[in-house]
């Protein structure tokens, strides 16, 4: 649950919750930021906070995204207009990119806005915590036939050798 607005107010929430993985989050921009660090106990209430490096994780979309072929970190989306998958949504989706500026005579990246009429990015920020909260949660992501079709595990460390 994001804490960028009444922080407090979520701590506690989620502090009642963390048996069932509700955990808060605030999102940081900036360079060398991780995508998502380790969880920080200093604030208020002593609940798990996630700093989530946005930046990293707009960057780490937008590999995604140039992905063409069907297979690992490629990005599914339905092609039902229903789902709520629609023009708006990518046009939400890809609204910023990034730029290096210069601050201080050093080269920084920032993310901006392409289309100034449209300044709509929720899509993008809400894909950037979904993946946060998948890295987080961590589930095992197995389909079942691959989970059938493993090899049997050997049962010791040892083999049993013949002849000997």
């Amino acid at each position: 649950m994001d804490s960028g607005y009444l922080a407090n107010e979520v701590y506690r929430f989620t502090e009642e919750r963390t048996h069932r993985r509700i955990f808060a989050i605030k999102g940081r921009g900036g360079q060398g930021i991780p995508f998502i660090s380790n969880p920080s106990k200093n604030n208020r209430v002593q609940t798990p906070l996630f700093v989530l490096g946005v930046d990293a994780g707009k960057s780490l979309l937008f590999q995604r995204l140039k992905h063409r072929t069907k297979g690992p970190n490629y990005c599914h989306f339905p092609l039902n207009e229903e789902a709520g998958y629609d023009e708006q949504y990518f046009k939400g989706l890809t609204n910023e990119q990034m730029v290096v500026r210069h601050r201080k005579g050093r080269p920084v990246i920032v993310w901006e806005i392409k289309d100034n009429k449209y300044k709509r990015n929720e899509p993008l920020d809400l894909r950037n915590y979904a993946t946060a909260a998948l890295e987080i949660a961590n589930p095992v992501l197995q389909k079942e036939q691959a989970a059938q079709k493993q090899p049997p595990r050997r049962r010791g460390w040892r083999q049993i050798s013949r002849g000997f």
